[in-house]
């Protein structure tokens, strides 16, 4: 008797979850038993030892036959993840950068992936979607992630658009795409771009979103002004004018985060609010001038090559303040003093440099002055 196959299928399952994955799918050979069990495991994963030739090939010194045999097992990966769908799969990630540098070319994504309504998470890499058309239904998703994926604008907004309650959007490194257009997503929270070459417009209609981070190199136009609930925002790399930057951050009332980083356009900017309560300002290199009023302003950080101006009301609550150039030769100043007196409130002030902490300290002739205004903690260190 074969009391190991006659165990319930769930003990089954976790006996083979200990298993690489080329011995649990060796396991569908064993009996009509096995080929079931094999078939239901709830969770498969064919990471890289799945396709590894050694692994399949005795001789690794026929490399036509190691390259046949790869082929053939991506094709075994595609026809088990299409036959999954009848089985109500939740979530599923598709890395093929490795297939992608060794063919230099994405893998096709079949369609029927974009129709599958059980899929609640959806991570993709080396992914090609550019041949879609048509409805895109993935009603039950609520994550999706694009990593290198070719496509265009009008594919990613229908497939947006086919997920009605998605709540995170990732899209990174992408090919094809000039103009990314979101609108109508009730229980969308965070939406991520980042390095998709060739976006110039970033439009997003999401009334419930809390969460964007915009970093796009050719970007020149963004609108986020219907996105009133946003509380956390990060901008980097935009050629984002003063007038734009002041603009939206002027019509977010709730906004509690605020990043900016290597936006090439800023030279003075203006950054009123009354919920703010943590400020990054770094690489910014043309940006001269800074007017802050934030009256619940925690933590303030600046990064950069210039001694800029800054112009600070209402600190009552700045409990940290974070001052770093990316210069060593930038001298001590009338401005410096004068941002030492108006971060006067903050209990800890750091003082960085990247080339050595001597640079950066503060003279003794001037530790006197800048103490007079600054009562607390002021620490210098690289």
């Amino acid at each position: 008797m074969d009391k190991i196959s006659e165990l319930p299928e769930s003990l089954l399952h976790h006996i083979l979850s200990f298993l690489p994955i080329k011995q649990v799918v060796q396991s569908s050979t064993v009996s009509k038993r096995w080929n079931y069990v094999w078939s239901t495991i709830p969770v498969l994963e064919f990471d890289k030892s799945f396709f590894e030739s050694k692994l399949w090939c005795q001789d690794t010194k026929k490399t036509c036959e190691i390259q046949r045999k790869r082929v053939e097992l991506y094709h075994f990966v595609e026809q088990n993840l299409l036959s999954r769908f009848k089985s109500d799969v939740e979530e599923l990630n598709l890395d093929f950068q490795k297939f992608e540098r060794k063919w230099k070319r994405y893998y096709p994504l079949p369609q029927n992936i974009l129709l599958a309504k059980s899929i609640t998470v959806l991570r993709l890499k080396a992914c090609r979607l550019e041949s879609y058309f048509g409805d895109m239904n993935l009603s039950a998703l609520k994550i999706l992630s694009l990593y290198k994926v070719g496509t265009n604008d009008q594919i990613i907004q229908n497939l947006v658009a086919g997920c009605p309650v998605i709540e995170d959007i990732g899209i990174e490194d992408c090919r094809g795409l000039k103009s990314v257009q979101f609108s109508g997503l009730p229980k969308d929270k965070a939406i991520e771009l980042k390095n998709n070459k060739g976006v110039e417009t970033v439009e997003l209609e999401a009334s419930n979103i809390y969460h964007v981070h915009i970093q796009q190199f050719e970007a020149s136009k963004i609108n986020l002004v219907p996105c009133k609930n946003l509380k956390l925002l990060k901008l980097g790399k935009l050629h984002i004018t003063d007038s734009c930057f002041n603009y939206h951050t002027s019509q977010l009332p709730l906004i509690e985060y605020l990043s900016v980083y290597w936006c090439d356009k800023l030279e003075s900017i203006k950054i009123s609010s009354h919920r703010l309560k943590t400020l990054h300002i770094l690489k910014c290199n043309k940006l001269v001038e800074v007017e802050i009023n934030t009256p619940k302003l925690c933590k303030l950080t600046y990064l950069g090559g210039n001694t800029i101006s800054f112009s600070v009301t209402a600190l009552a609550y700045l409990s940290k303040a974070t001052y770093q150039m990316l210069h060593s030769n930038v001298p001590w100043n009338v401005k410096k003093i004068e941002l030492l007196a108006n971060l006067s409130n903050s209990k800890l002030l750091k003082l960085l440099n990247i080339k050595s902490a001597k640079d950066m300290a503060i003279p003794k002739e001037l530790r006197a002055i800048v103490s007079m205004y600054h009562p607390h903690h002021i620490k210098s260190s690289s």
